[in-house]
């Protein structure tokens, strides 16, 4: 399988990412209805919970819309979406970290 056809299987499997889009479109604003009309409490949880329902969700969509929902066996970018994937995860880490430092940083700096 050529570049161009895996690309091509990619986006008719997927719907062209776009069914993967409006999940977590629809994950972002029940987070933020939740934030405007209840407490941000509420907020972080919806957008919890409906991060980790936004690949699931994608694929219901790609499903009702018509695509397969998935990539052939055997497609070379299956393995670059899985460490895009975990990717995302290291970066959270560092960012974590980050903000956690920030705060140290500003906790000993009014212990002064």
């Amino acid at each position: 399988m050529t570049v161009p056809q895996a690309q091509a299987d990619m986006r008719e499997g997927y719907y062209g990412g776009a069914a993967g889009i409006l999940a977590s479109a629809l994950a972002w604003s029940v987070a933020a209805g939740y934030a405007f009309f209840a407490t941000p409490g509420h907020a972080i949880w919806a957008l919890l919970v409906g991060g980790m329902l936004i690949h699931p969700v994608g694929l219901l969509i790609c499903k009702l819309l018509g695509a397969r929902g998935a990539h052939t066996k055997g497609n070379p970018l299956c393995l670059l979406a899985v460490l895009g994937a975990k990717a995302h995860y290291v970066a959270l880490a560092g960012a974590a970290l980050e903000w956690v430092f920030g705060l140290a940083c500003l906790v000993q700096h009014r212990r002064r």
